[in-house]
């Protein structure tokens, strides 16, 4: 069951009574671009899209024929297209339905895909529960909390919001869709006194430094960070604002179910290190640290992280080939568990605490989206006038920044007219759509018709340094 809603109250209704049914709900962002939403709706095959008579308009031209109580055809199954207010929806039977089972699919969300080809995560209702109760556990969540949502529906921190929080009682405020400034949010903290914020560093710190420019703060209970690398200067900025008596770092990619390690945050980064770690298990999870043979490695040596035990995906959505690659045996369980190859570099500290150290692909994160840069070369490329595209994402005083360089014969043209190329390559991507895609495009003119890893690395630099072409032209020599 897809569901294409605001962030609201009548979408936690929505999805609470798709699970209890025992169907699987597919949350699609009313922001993304049309092209990804097709592809969800193709991909995942829903036997019906619950959304609102203002966003019903999106499914229209697009293998949809209309909207409402009616039947339609989308790439030969049939949709049923539901408006969440239609009044037929309160004359339905209200029979109850057998409880779904632990190993049924709860929900599915999708991801990047390195290819330009987004990939959809199963989770089940036991993985899901087991996970959240160990969520509660741990961070000691109670009917005197207030949570703030900020996660998008597609996002899985919150699958935590909706079922997590409002488990044992606690009240959950979500932010409306649309985008937020600092000032609104910290005075939607401080309107319903929330004392549990969850968000990525780069988010916490912006939300931080307004309220430092305002000579305020905002005490809370507990904090927790996730979704990137907390850095001392992030620590920082947050803990003068919103002073937690609890500050937690999570780590946890979209397979794992929210976060399978924690740690505490320390009142200050210790000198040396990049970044607080991501920590130790939560509740009945394992993880390992192994080298390309899948052996343990010494601890303080790195290696790919590693995840089994409860909580993990089912696989990924009518992809066999990456399910069996991604999710593998576990040599260490004596059941015949698996394990989840996360793609991460990390190691352990004389502490027994994980540090992340970084990817071991071209995957990044920004504000806690995993960004498959492949994906947006591809799309880049899907446009008539460029040749060839490499994209990175580079650190800048406001977080991570995009950066892409494309081959194109409008480099040598008019400034006009990059300009126009510019802004349609923007609207291809719906970049404005899309605040956490800060961006910047450059344009060059070489022939060259690859690039070597060492040119990448090369080119970076060049980039950070502002020496683009130069980097550009060199590129596998």
């Amino acid at each position: 069951m897809a569901l294409l809603l605001p962030r609201s109250a009548q979408a936690v209704v929505a999805i609470l009574a798709v699970v209890k049914t025992g169907a699987a709900y597919v949350p699609i962002d009313p922001a993304v671009p049309t092209a990804r939403m097709d592809f969800v709706l193709t991909d995942a095959a829903p036997a019906a899209v619950i959304t609102t008579a203002e966003l019903a308009d999106r499914l229209d031209g697009h293998g949809l024929d209309g909207h409402g109580l009616d039947g339609h055809e989308l790439d030969g199954h049939s949709l049923l297209i539901v408006d969440i207010a239609d009044p037929a929806i309160d004359v339905q039977p209200s029979t109850a339905v057998p409880v779904p089972s632990a190993d049924e699919v709860a929900y599915i969300i999708y991801t990047s895909g390195s290819t330009g080809t987004p990939k959809g995560v199963m989770l089940s209702h036991g993985a899901v529960v087991n996970t959240l109760d160990d969520i509660n556990q741990r961070y000691a969540v109670n009917v005197d909390d207030r949570v703030l949502g900020l996660a998008e529906l597609s996002f899985d921190l919150s699958v935590y919001d909706f079922f997590g929080a409002t488990a044992v009682g606690a009240q959950v405020v979500l932010r409306a869709q649309g985008q937020w400034d600092a000032e609104e949010i910290c005075g939607l903290i401080r309107e319903h006194r929330i004392n549990i914020l969850g968000f990525t560093p780069s988010y916490g710190s912006q939300l931080a430094q307004f309220l430092a420019t305002q000579n305020d703060i905002l005490p809370v209970r507990m904090i927790i960070t996730g979704g990137e690398a907390l850095t001392g200067e992030h620590l920082q900025r947050i803990r003068a604002a919103f002073k937690p008596s609890l500050f937690f770092n999570a780590y946890g990619p979209t397979e794992t179910v929210v976060m399978p390690l924690a740690s505490l945050a320390p009142e200050v980064l210790e000198e040396g290190a990049g970044s607080v770690p991501i920590g130790s298990v939560i509740g009945d999870r394992v993880a390992y640290i192994l080298d390309a043979d899948l052996a343990l490695v010494p601890q303080g040596a790195t290696g790919e992280l590693f995840v089994g035990g409860a909580g993990l995906a089912v696989g990924y959505h009518e992809r066999a080939g990456i399910t069996a690659e991604r999710f593998v045996a576990d040599p260490f369980a004596a059941d015949g568990g698996r394990m989840y190859r996360t793609g991460d570099l990390v190691r352990q500290r004389a502490d027994g605490l994980v540090e992340y150290l970084g990817r071991i692909d071209h995957q990044v994160k920004i504000r806690g989206f995993r960004i498959e840069l492949g994906e947006i070369e591809t799309r880049l490329l899907d446009h008539a006038s460029i040749r060839e595209a490499v994209v990175l994402a580079l650190d800048a005083p406001s977080g991570k920044q995009l950066v892409g360089y494309l081959v194109t014969e409008v480099a040598s043209r008019s400034e006009a007219e990059q300009a126009e190329l510019r802004e349609a390559l923007k609207a291809h991507l719906k970049i404005d759509e899309d605040p956490k895609c800060r961006h910047v495009f450059r344009f060059g003119k070489t022939k060259h018709p690859s690039y070597s890893d060492n040119a990448v690395t090369a080119l970076k630099t060049a980039i950070a340094a502002g020496q683009l072409d130069e980097a550009w032209n060199s590129r596998g020599k």
